[in-house]
């Protein structure tokens, strides 16, 4: 989507150990380290994993429901 740039370094996914890492610990330790509680977290997700995890914490998840097989541009309506 080229929104990289918009983000200065800000964009957490799995590194070294993909296993170790999850949705849910990140939004836990932004909002601890920056003094949010998770009526301030806003989550945009292609999956039931990053709704869960906001919406979890108390914050708002925004789904991208699309079509990433097939990458027509159609809604997926089971996400």
């Amino acid at each position: 989507l080229g929104l990289a740039p918009y983000f200065e370094g800000r964009i957490h996914a799995p590194g070294a150990e993909p296993r170790a890492f999850t949705k849910r610990a990140v939004m836990e330790d932004l909002l601890t380290r920056h003094g949010i509680d998770g009526a301030g977290l806003v989550s945009f997700g292609d999956g039931l994993v990053e709704t869960e995890a906001a919406t979890s914490l108390g914050g708002i998840a925004v789904a991208v429901c699309c079509d990433e097989t097939h990458r027509s541009g159609v809604i997926d309506g089971p996400k």
